[in-house]
């Protein structure tokens, strides 16, 4: 069985510092963190780009692991920008 490699797009609250919000998105429990890094897009904001490991044949695993980093306390917006198998 393979393994699905999903890269989210998350957005930290206003008052939250990014390596905060990213020690946080480490914890999630639907999926294995991999990696995040920081990515500046402009006027100061900058949004987080975090990967996850999730085994391939999980029904519905991309959608829980989006509402469980929706659903944390420093995140303002988590959105899935892609995925691919490895």
């Amino acid at each position: 069985m393979g393994k699905t490699l999903a890269i989210f797009k998350i957005k930290a609250k206003e008052d939250v510092e990014i390596k905060d919000c990213i020690e946080e998105i480490k914890k999630a429990k639907k999926g294995t963190f991999t990696d995040a890094k920081e990515n500046p897009i402009g006027f100061g904001i900058i949004l987080i780009k975090a990967a996850f490991m999730i085994p391939e044949k999980q029904d519905n695993v991309i959608n829980e692991l989006t509402e469980e980093l929706n659903n944390m306390d420093k995140v303002e917006e988590a959105e899935l920008e892609g995925m691919t198998l490895v």
